[in-house]
């Protein structure tokens, strides 16, 4: 089974919290696929501190730095993460959402 085909994911939030466009809600692995490490240029299948990534088809380009990674909202119930203010998370998600099992948030900053 394809992961594009289980109606679950897990939400990856990437924050830069100094920039006001600097966040990045994913909600499916296709639009996951458009995050690349700089080095290689390939999707990330992993990522660790001190990782450095962009994203593809940004006009700008930038390279993010990961600085801090962590998961959060782990439930029984996944109507809990239907309500509430995430003050780490962004107004709108890319890609095709679905009920997310619970959130990854990775910290980056903006190398210059």
């Amino acid at each position: 089974m394809l992961v594009k085909d289980i109606p679950y994911f897990v939400k990856f939030t990437f924050l830069d919290a100094s920039r006001d466009d600097g966040c990045y809600s994913i909600a499916d692995r296709e639009t996951l696929k458009f995050v690349k490490h700089r080095a290689s240029g390939e999707s990330i299948g992993s990522l660790t501190i001190g990782n450095k990534i962009y994203f593809d088809g940004e006009t700008d380009n930038l390279t993010f730095e990961i600085t801090d990674i962590c998961i959060q909202h782990i439930v029984d119930n996944l109507e809990l993460l239907k309500y509430g203010i995430d003050g780490d998370d962004c107004t709108s998600i890319s890609g095709n959402p679905k009920t997310w099992l619970f959130k990854i948030l990775i910290r980056m900053k903006l190398i210059k």
